[in-house]
């Protein structure tokens, strides 16, 4: 496991997260970088074939310090930007919430076409099935 898995397996380990304490403009501009410049890579650090998302040390780190406020911004970007980043932005935040793997399903399946397109099964488009589930764990993780 490596330390920026372990971190976020501990930060995400029952508890309830502090909400109101500002990203700073740093912070911020930071979180909106690696959302809109930095595509997730996938890896199987345990050779295993399982995939994982690479997190940014750098969203690791500020997500440790504001947890609620980085989820929050990053589900902003994935509400209202183009699908690409998008798609990126909704995947580190579940990544971030659910651990490595839990992102990895966003870049495995995504398709920017179909993006904003009802899906017949979920009865919504892939972006607002993704919000969804960024949603349902900030609930789990009594994030407001």
């Amino acid at each position: 496991m490596s330390h920026v898995t372990a971190l976020l397996v501990a930060l995400n380990t029952n508890f309830a997260v502090p909400v109101g304490t500002p990203l700073t403009p740093d912070q911020e501009r930071t979180v909106r970088t690696i959302a809109y410049s930095v595509t997730p890579k996938l890896v199987s650090p345990n050779r295993d074939f399982q995939s994982e998302v690479e997190m940014p040390e750098a969203l690791v780190k500020i997500y440790s310090d504001h947890p609620a406020e980085v989820i929050g911004l990053l589900i902003r970007i994935g509400d209202g930007a183009a699908p690409k980043e998008a798609v990126t932005a909704l995947t580190y935040a579940l990544s971030l919430t659910l651990g490595p793997k839990g992102g990895a399903v966003c870049v495995e399946h995504f398709d920017a076409d179909a993006f904003d397109r009802v899906d017949k099964d979920w009865q919504k488009s892939p972006r607002q099935h993704w919000i969804g589930k960024v949603r349902e764990q900030l609930k789990r993780l009594n994030m407001k």
